[in-house]
């Protein structure tokens, strides 16, 4: 639309003498416009920068995925085909960085306010609808005609339950953390559920959240990230679920359910916590591992949980 719009002002006589500033204006939509429809992003250069200077420019872009029927939480984000490991899924702008803005914001967009409607408010979701992820692109129009009020009551109780920081920290649904306020609101990233085994994996830039699939993806796999630093033993990851009003039932935390409650695996976590040589502790979970015949992705769940030990005494080798 913007792009349209200048080149229009480019046919106008009385734009002459602003034809260098419009033609500027309309290779930068078109930038977007290809950025939007392709996803085509390259953050190499600042993530090899080590992420110092500006950050780069980006479009919104929706990849290959709708938003359907959860059984994590009601709704949630799935791909249509299979998606390889290190692709993109989405790019989206926050929609407000700061709580303060946020009505005024809404007031003067009725798009705005009715896809913030749809969220979860972290009460009476049952009867929420599961829309149409096409409403969500940057190219569809606004429904003017829409006139409903704006309860600001639903509308903070959908910021709380949504919004999230740069480290993964967020407000709870029950209100147990009050001084603690998530930075932005985006708005299809909410209807991404909470894994401790996540397929996906999401970046801030500027305010910009960016999803990659972290794996590889199957047509109709759910969409997943975490919530919070999933790098921690069960226990730890259960009272951090507790702050977001969920119970994670992946795969991990099934398997972690049966080897936490092993003896050993308290002793060792019980050492880590009292200051145990981390060398120690990597020795005597792989030593438990290997005689509790555990393999492949047990191995990988298990030493995620912990992981501080290992990357201490990784360190402490290499003196890295």
């Amino acid at each position: 639309m913007a792009l349209e719009c200048f080149r229009i002002a480019l046919l106008d006589p009385q734009a002459v003498g602003n034809s260098e500033m419009l033609n500027g204006y309309v290779e930068k939509c078109k930038k977007f416009e290809f950025l939007s429809r392709t996803g085509s992003i390259d953050l190499s250069d600042w993530v090899g920068s080590g992420f110092q200077g500006k950050a780069p420019e980006l479009a919104e872009h929706v990849g290959a995925v709708q938003i359907r029927k959860s059984e994590i939480s009601r709704r949630g984000m799935f791909a249509i085909k299979n998606i390889d490991a290190g692709s993109l899924i989405l790019v989206t702008k926050a929609i407000a960085m700061e709580r303060s803005i946020l009505r005024d914001f809404i007031r003067k967009c009725h798009k705005t306010r009715d896809l913030i409607g749809m969220l979860s408010s972290g009460e009476d979701d049952e009867g929420l609808e599961v829309p149409d992820i096409d409403i969500f692109r940057p190219e569809t129009s606004e429904n003017k005609d829409s006139s409903e009020e704006i309860d600001m009551g639903k509308l903070l109780a959908i910021l709380d339950v949504n919004s999230l920081t740069e480290d993964a920290v967020s407000v709870n649904v029950s209100r147990k953390n009050n001084d603690c306020y998530g930075v932005g609101l985006w708005l299809l990233p909410s209807f991404i559920n909470h894994s401790c085994c996540p397929n996906a994996r999401r970046l801030h830039v500027g305010d910009y959240l960016v999803v990659h699939a972290s794996k590889d993806l199957k047509a109709d796999e759910e969409v997943t990230f975490a919530y919070f630093d999933p790098l921690c033993p069960l226990h730890k990851r259960r009272e951090m679920s507790m702050t977001w009003g969920i119970h994670c039932k992946c795969k991990r935390c099934k398997f972690e359910e049966d080897m936490f409650s092993k003896q050993e695996i308290k002793e060792i976590e019980i050492g880590l916590e009292r200051g145990m040589d981390v060398g120690g502790v990597v020795y005597k979970l792989e030593d438990h591992m290997k005689r509790w015949n555990v393999k492949g992705k047990g191995k990988a769940y298990l030493r995620a949980s912990f992981w501080y030990a290992y990357s201490e005494a990784y360190i402490c080798q290499t003196g890295v």
